[in-house]
């Protein structure tokens, strides 16, 4: 120190001074970052989509093991209304510290989230810890989300009409549930569905069609969306080595299902909404989300019903190169918003409320899959949630970036087939044009 000018010990001095008042700060000493009583991190707020009475327990327990690091402050927010709430809040600079959503909306918001850099979490680690479904959240960037729970596509089946059917078991390939469910389709007189052997084919009655065209995409080999680059590719045009390009097969057999000309003619859009129609008992099989089993069991209570894993494709048709079983799953994460004075205890935050523990017991009060290949791990005993567990590991979903434009760019799609306006390979082509616009226009030339 004896060899050091006056004036380099000054400014030593100054540099130490200014790191004390910042540690000092940081732990609620000074004002700045005071923690109020309950945790040392203070008050960390989170937005969720999930009912506050379902996990009311968990929050309590949650901080109650974390009164010493912080204390979460949770909103439950209308999943139809929480994006514009949190474009408003952002605005107004009352945004909360987390946000809790499906993927989608998280996607949608991406640029005000704050993605966790790889040098703090490592993608190696978050590809041992998350299933295939959680990969999305992992960008350039850096970590956008920590999964939480997943909710995939499964196939509701009516029991009473299948053995009325004489069907014993449920497909297991798209071959054979083509070959085998024409009996459970019934027509009066006049040619009007009176009972339908599934909701396929249309677009504006079948709930959840964009993602049940994405599995079908997934199981043909066709991923949607290139994103090793800076920006995403749409790949619905590629052919992936078939003589068909893998999109406009799909296509096909999906618009056989609302063709009055084919074998496998079963829907319309003048009947009601799919998942309506099932719970009446006038459809014998519904492709939903593992989170609609409650809703279904409350609007119809003596509805005799299961679930199965969705049908999958086989040797003679949607052949896929990537080989395996494939169904759609939304993933629900926890993400860090960006430009809020608490950014370092609402990452802690979050990891803590992504542990297995916690997860675990999301998933219990949720009834839903965690997102987590460890607890994936244990079978579940509940044979219903033995099917959801099952769905979920082999659950694929994609870069969404712009939910509400690509739905409209799937409907026309289909309605493009199905009306008769273009082939399927001319709708593929277009469809896909319209992804490489919609790019172009999110993500600059």
């Amino acid at each position: 120190m004896k060899n050091l000018s006056t004036f380099q010990l000054a400014i030593l001095v100054i540099c130490i001074g200014l790191l004390l008042i910042g540690v000092l700060i940081f732990a609620g000493i000074l004002p700045g970052f005071r923690a109020p009583q309950g945790g040392t991190g203070g008050e960390v707020t989170l937005w969720g989509t999930i009912p506050r009475a379902t996990i009311a327990d968990l929050l309590n327990d949650f901080n109650s093991q974390h009164k010493n690091e912080f204390t979460l402050i949770y909103q439950e927010k209308d999943p139809r209304t929480i994006e514009t709430d949190f474009l408003t809040a952002k605005a107004d600079n009352r945004a909360p510290d987390l946000l809790l959503a499906s993927h989608e909306i998280l996607l949608t918001q991406r640029d005000r989230l704050l993605p966790i850099p790889a040098d703090t979490y490592a993608p190696r680690t978050f590809l041992d810890t998350y299933p295939d479904a959680g990969r999305l959240f992992l960008q350039p960037a850096g970590v956008l989300a920590l999964p939480l729970l997943l909710d995939p596509i499964v196939l509701y089946y009516n029991r009473d009409l299948l053995t009325t059917a004489g069907l014993p078991t449920v497909p297991k390939t798209w071959t054979e549930f083509r070959e085998k469910v024409l009996p459970l389709t019934i027509f009066d007189a006049g040619r009007n569905i009176t009972q339908s052997a599934i909701a396929l084919g249309d677009y504006r009655n079948i709930p959840h069609m964009k993602d049940i065209l994405a599995m079908l995409l997934f199981q043909a080999g066709n991923p949607i969306l290139d994103q090793a680059g800076p920006k995403p590719r749409p790949l619905l045009n590629e052919t992936f080595g078939f003589t068909v390009r893998p999109a406009a097969g799909v296509l096909d057999f999906y618009s056989q299902f609302a063709d009055p000309a084919r074998p496998n003619y079963s829907w319309n859009r003048s009947l009601p909404l799919a998942k309506q129609s099932f719970i009446r008992g006038q459809s014998a099989f519904y492709l939903g989300l593992a989170s609609e089993f409650g809703e279904i069991t409350r609007a119809n209570p003596r509805l005799v019903f299961d679930v199965a894993i969705p049908p999958q494709k086989d040797a003679g048709m949607l052949a896929s190169p990537t080989g395996g079983r494939i169904t759609f799953a939304c993933t629900y994460g926890i993400a860090v918003v960006r430009d809020r004075p608490k950014i370092a205890t609402a990452w802690v935050t979050a990891q803590a409320f992504a542990s297995a523990p916690t997860v675990k017991q999301l998933a219990t009060l949720t009834a839903l899959p965690p997102a987590r290949r460890d607890l994936l791990a244990t079978a579940p005993t509940d044979p219903t949630q033995t099917i959801f567990y099952q769905a979920a590991i082999i659950g694929r979903n994609w870069f969404d970036f712009a939910p509400a434009r690509t739905e409209a760019i799937f409907e026309r799609l289909v309605d493009s087939v199905s009306t008769g306006r273009l082939p399927s390979v001319q709708a593929v082509s277009e469809a896909n044009t319209a992804l490489e616009n919609l790019i172009k226009e999110t993500y600059g030339e």
